[in-house]
């Protein structure tokens, strides 16, 4: 009787397990899904009252050489602004696309904004690398201020900006680049590194811990294994 009632316990305390498992599985998908760190702030009920965007615009011979161009309805002044935000994926993922709701959020403040997309390290394109990404961030300027300038909108200063690998390539271009920019770069903003490569500050990454884990970024980084 004990061992049926100690079976008993057990099958169902098993069972409990099983069920808070798949609700947090779950939750933790739709929490991931729905979850906006910035409360709707950067998100704006885009319409053509507020702007209007270009699309898929090339700027290279490459499929992925094209951007996305935001600008706001007002095109009375005599300058704009130009945020250029680049998106993040590690140098392997992500796209122009993941970073709209802030470009258009931007661009309804009447600034012109754009999302470039660059060729990323992929096993398609395995010699990709920061190197060869930055030089078509580089070239995908120039084509972004004359289109703005074709519509309408002079540009006067530019702002760089971006997210983890995008950031690291906002950094290059106002760091490395942007003394042969068509127009100057006022500001560089980066979110979620990396933009120190002292060994010292790559230890959240465990790169001083684990061989593979650094083998492997910087395998997307360099373009070499």
């Amino acid at each position: 009787m004990k061992k049926e009632k100690k079976g008993n316990k057990k099958g169902m305390f098993i069972f409990l397990c099983i069920v808070v498992f798949i609700f947090s599985f779950v939750g933790g998908i739709v929490f991931k899904l729905t979850y906006d760190p910035f409360h709707g702030k950067y998100k704006v009920n885009w319409t053509d009252e507020i702007g209007k965007v270009y699309s898929d615009i090339s700027y290279g011979d490459l499929e992925s050489n094209k951007f996305d161009l935001y600008v706001p309805r007002d095109n009375s002044k005599e300058s704009y602004g130009l945020i250029v935000y680049l998106h993040a994926g590690g140098f392997r993922t992500g796209a122009k696309k993941d970073d709209a709701d802030t470009l258009k959020y931007y661009a309804s403040k009447g600034y012109v904004t754009t999302g470039i997309n660059y060729t990323l390290n992929t096993d398609d394109n395995p010699g990709y690398n920061i190197k060869t990404m930055s030089e078509e961030i580089k070239n995908a300027i120039p084509v972004v201020i004359n289109k703005a300038k074709e519509l309408g909108y002079i540009i006067d200063g530019i702002t760089m900006a971006g997210g983890s690998a995008g950031g690291c390539l906002a950094l290059l271009y106002a760091y490395k680049d942007a003394f042969d920019a068509p127009v100057p770069v006022k500001m560089v903003f980066q979110g979620v590194g990396p933009s120190s490569f002292y060994p010292e500050d790559w230890k959240s990454y465990r790169l001083d811990k684990d061989n593979k884990v650094a083998a492997d970024l910087f395998s997307y980084m360099t373009g070499k294994k």
